[in-house]
Parts: C-alpha cells; sequence; structure tokens
C-alpha cells in the first residue's frame, strides 16, 4: 500500500534518446532522472525490461528474468575500455524518433561481440598494473562519494517556496560514479553467473540454441533438446559454450547499467515502478526450461489452453495473446517456487511491482488450441490467495500495484483489496458514461493510482481529437472548458488534483503529442513499442516548472 501522495512517469527505456538507434541505460536516462527530480516526480514507471522477441513487444520476451541487451549502453562500454573511440565515432545515422529494432540489432551486436573479446583479453594483467588501476580507481571513487555526500545533504535542505511561474530549482550537480577497472570485473562476472544461476544458466543455453537453429522456436527443435534430454543438454552446452559465455556477459553488463541507473535514480528520490507480465512467451526460456509450469500439448510443445481476455474496450472479438496459461495445479505442489523467485528477482530490479493483468490470479480467461479469436475462452479459476499468501510469508511486505482494469468481479477487488495492493484507474475511461463510473475522480479511493492513458491508450491529444460527441460533451461538464494550456495539461491536472495516492503520466502527454507518438495499438502484433523523444524535449524549462509547479500544488512534492 502507498500511504503518500506522489507521482511520475511512465516511460520506456528504449524510449530515450540515443544516436545509437535505441534508448539505452547511459547518460540520457541519467539525463531523464534529472529531470523527473527537478519535476518533483518521485516514480519511473518502465515496461518490462527482458529480450524482446517476434514484434519487439516487452510483454513478449525471451525471458522474464533477463534484460534486453539493446538497452545496454554503447557509450558506457566505450568508457570502460571496451569500444574504441573510432567504432563508435562510424556508427551509421538512425531515425531519432522510431526505434528501427532489426537495424539496431545488426549494427549493435557485432559491437558487443567485441566488446566481449576485449573483455576476455585484459581481464588478466600484471600484479603491477593491477596496484596502479587501483590505486587510481579508489581515488577516483573517494572524490566521487566526497561529492554524493555534499548533494545528499544539499537536498535535505528545505526548499524555498515558490509560486508559478518563477519556480527556483536547485543548482544542478552532475555525478558520475567511477567505472570499475575490468581487470577488476572478470571475478565480478564468475560471480554474477553463480548468483544468477537458477535462471541465467538455462537462458544463455536457450538463446545459444536459438541462434544454431536459425532464430526457430524451441518447440520446433529436434525433440531431444526441445525436450532437455540430459544427453543432449550436455552435448550442446559443451559444442555451444562460447556462445552461451557470450550470452551471458550481456547480461552482466546489463544488470551492472541498470543497477547504477537504479541508484543513481533512488539518490535523487526517484523510485523505479517495474512491470511483471502475468504471462510468459510460449517461445520462452522459461517454459522451455519450466513446461510442468504450462499448458502445452505433451506431445508437440503447443499451448493447449491459450491466454488472452474476452471482448473488452479495446478489441470487438476480444484478444487472443498465444501465450500458455500456467498449471496451477502443478505450481501449487511446488509451492508456486518459480512464482517466489520471479517476485524476489524483480524486486532486485525495481522498487515496486505493477502486476500487468493481475485479475488473472483470481480467475484466468483460457481459450482452447486452434481457435482464432478469444471469443470462445472460458473463465478458470486460479489460486490468487493461496499464491499471495505464499509470497508475503516469503517476502515480507509486497510493494506491488495491481493493473486490475477489464472485466473485474467482487473476487478480484477482494483479492486486490485483502492484501491492499493500489488499482488502476484511467482518465481515459472515465467520461464515457453515467457518475457511477469507477474512472471518475470523485469515485477514488484514497488507496490507489490514477493515469491519464497507460501505454496501451492513445495518447491524450489523440484520444482527445477522436472523442465522439456525448464523451466529449460529458468530459467538457466536467471540465467546464479546454484550458488555453491544452487538453493534455488539463486531464493531467485532474489526475494530480485527485485523491488517488499516486499519480502518473505517460511521458508523450507532458508535451502534447498527437496519435503518431502512441506506443502501442493492442491486438496488433507488429509497429509498435517504437516511439522515442529527441534531447531537447527536456531542456524545455517552462515544461519542468509546470509539471513541478502543479505537483506541488496537488500536494505531490517530495520531503
Amino acid at each position: 500500500m502507498l500511504s503518500y501522495r506522489a507521482s511520475g512517469i511512465l516511460l520506456h527505456p528504449t524510449s530515450l534518446p540515443s544516436r545509437f538507434g535505441v534508448g539505452e541505460l547511459g547518460s540520457a536516462a541519467r539525463q531523464f532522472v534529472d529531470f523527473l527530480a527537478a519535476a518533483g516526480q518521485q516514480f519511473w514507471q518502465v515496461l518490462p525490461l527482458g529480450p524482446t522477441g517476434y514484434g519487439n513487444s516487452p510483454y513478449m520476451c525471451y525471458s522474464a528474468l533477463a534484460g534486453n541487451p539493446l538497452l545496454i549502453s554503447l557509450e558506457e562500454l566505450h568508457g570502460k575500455g571496451l569500444l574504441s573511440d573510432e567504432q563508435l565515432s562510424h556508427y551509421p545515422h538512425f531515425n531519432p524518433d522510431q526505434v528501427e529494432f532489426d537495424r539496431v540489432i545488426l549494427t549493435q551486436y557485432p559491437l558487443y561481440r567485441h566488446a566481449w573479446d576485449k573483455f576476455q583479453s585484459v581481464a588478466l594483467r600484471s600484479v603491477e598494473e593491477i596496484n596502479a588501476i587501483e590505486s587510481r580507481y579508489q581515488s577516483e571513487l573517494q572524490a566521487y562519494q566526497a561529492q554524493q555526500a555534499k548533494f545528499k545533504a544539499a537536498l535535505e535542505t528545505p526548499a524555498v517556496e515558490t509560486v508559478e511561474p518563477e519556480i527556483k530549482q536547485p543548482e544542478e550537480v552532475v555525478l558520475h560514479e567511477p567505472q570499475k577497472p575490468i581487470v577488476h570485473s572478470w571475478l565480478e562476472f564468475e560471480a554474477f553467473c553463480q548468483s544468477k544461476a537458477h535462471w541465467l544458466d538455462d537462458y544463455a543455453l536457450f538463446m545459444a540454441l536459438k541462434g544454431a537453429h536459425d532464430s526457430q522456436s524451441w518447440y520446433d527443435w529436434d525433440v531431444k533438446i526441445a525436450w532437455r534430454d540430459a544427453e543432449a543438454i550436455a552435448t550442446w552446452t559443451e559444442k555451444l559454450q562460447p556462445e552461451i559465455q557470450f550470452q551471458k556477459y550481456m547480461q552482466y553488463e546489463f544488470f551492472n547499467q541498470w543497477s547504477a541507473l537504479k541508484k543513481y535514480a533512488n539518490d535523487r528520490r526517484v523510485q523505479i515502478i517495474g512491470d511483471i507480465p502475468i504471462y510468459v512467451a510460449h517461445d520462452s526460456a522459461d517454459v522451455w526450461a519450466n513446461p510442468k509450469n504450462f499448458q502445452l500439448d505433451e506431445k508437440t510443445g503447443a499451448v493447449a489452453q491459450m491466454a488472452g481476455v474476452p471482448p473488452d474496450y479495446f478489441s470487438e472479438t476480444g484478444q487472443l495473446w498465444g501465450n500458455p496459461v500456467y498449471n496451477w495445479e502443478y505450481l501449487q505442489k511446488t509451492n508456486f517456487d518459480w512464482w517466489i523467485k520471479r517476485f524476489e528477482a524483480m524486486l532486485d530490479l525495481v522498487d515496486w511491482i505493477r502486476i500487468d493483468h493481475f485479475r488473472g490470479f483470481e480467475a484466468y480467461w483460457s481459450v482452447p488450441q486452434g481457435e482464432e479469436t478469444a471469443m470462445n475462452g472460458t473463465w478458470v479459476k486460479a489460486p490468487g490467495v493461496e499464491f499471495f499468501q505464499v509470497l508475503k510469508e516469503r517476502l515480507g511486505s509486497l510493494p506491488i500495484l495491481a493493473e486490475d482494469l477489464g472485466v473485474i468481479t467482487p473476487e478480484v477487488e477482494a483479492l486486490r483489496d485483502d492484501y491492499e495492493f493500489p488499482g488502476m484507474k484511467v482518465l481515459h475511461f472515465a467520461f464515457g458514461s453515467d457518475p457511477g463510473n469507477v474512472f471518475l475522480p470523485f469515485n477514488y479511493p484514497r488507496n490507489c493510482l490514477v493515469y491519464t492513458g497507460t501505454h496501451d491508450n492513445d495518447t491524450t491529444v489523440g484520444w482527445f481529437e477522436k472523442l465522439g460527441g456525448w464523451e466529449r460533451d460529458n468530459l467538457l461538464i466536467h471540465l467546464g472548458c479546454v484550458s488555453p494550456m491544452g487538453i493534455h495539461w488539463d486531464l493531467i491536472r485532474i489526475a494530480l488534483n485527485s485523491v488517488a495516492n499516486l499519480a502518473i503520466v505517460p511521458f508523450q502527454d507532458i508535451f502534447g503529442l498527437g496519435s503518431d507518438a502512441r506506443m502501442n495499438f493492442p491486438g496488433i502484433a507488429e509497429g509498435n513499442w517504437a516511439w522515442r523523444y529527441r534531447y531537447e524535449a527536456i531542456g524545455t524549462d517552462w515544461i519542468r516548472d509546470r509539471l513541478r509547479y502543479l505537483t506541488e500544488r496537488s500536494g505531490r512534492l517530495p520531503y
């Protein structure tokens, strides 16, 4: 349960600016965190961070626990001496507004492999060299820590109250922790591999096998390796050892960079909201390594019962996701071990977890194999009460946010409320019906989070432009009129001024962007997840200042 008022921004890291074609976990990410802190925002919500497959959807990843290598900052690798000036200076030009995923993959992976080769070649040096490098690193680290201490002391000094628009900001201090020398990183790499072995070994082998099988899905491989015959596993592991090590190295770099970024954010009082999709991709290391956890055809490996939702706001035929639903009976026998480990791993990465499709823990929509839409499914009970009780016993407090949109029953609400998980309210859904609409702000409980829209919605400007007559009139009754600042600021103001303890605004809405900046169209497999903003966007002081002013006036500034 979130017991105080706060606000934040929804932005996936791939949407960050970068000359390398996709958002990364480097300087632009830290610049974004600085923007959040200066604007008084206490939360950064991201989408799932895993390695994406077909369609580039972060909700269809090759692993529920691994990180997306495309987020690894090439600048950071360069700073560690793993990439040369020449390699980065000859990097091709990319579209600054959209991620060209295929081109990025073809361009970046050769550089990752070069960094891995360099990492191995310089990991061991003479004692004299190691001592000299260690001495220099310790000196730089001490200087950094002293600067950081001053920054924290400045943050604890009470801010001077201001009025719009002349909002004075504390002097910006940019802190960059010195990179650990590569000679020390090798031992850290080995320790990382050992600490993550419960999922990393399977993931690295899975990805190496996909490469060896021309990216075929695991259920199309030879039957012995598809169903994890012990002899086949041993043979392939020995054969693919170089590629397995490379896959592990990319995870090492991702987790190092993400951990440093999270610390940077937390030091500035910005918490990270991560995302756990309830389902995992059929073609994933999770399903291949743990087939008993899922409802699969035992002969072919095909999905026996598919996940989705019945017809809803987004689709007249429902949404057929194609993921395998869980074998909850088997998971109960294991005391939910796979799920517990998943939550534990996630809480190493983020401060709060948003559970996507929370209602699936109470009952899930199950569609038989062979159906082409989600219309002919059925609701099946899930052991959510038992699961969350075990999770609480294992983890203690549960910093969980429940995505409770869609067909919500009293049983789902009871499961959510028994554990005091904040639910979600979306303003785009508020004005299409009568005053009993649960998305209207006067119907909110305090223990919830309100969005103008989510990553699945149109931007607020795009939504308003398409709004029908009656719904538009109803919106204007609540607003009075659209202010000169634009409909996006009107909805941001409503969200911030609501009683909801947490308000989250998609980054696109801060700038009043139209439908061309939309992140996702639910039910459409391709062409999504590609939007990016440019560096100069957050250089506009008045937007930062206005957001901070509204945040202050709504009682959501950090204290």
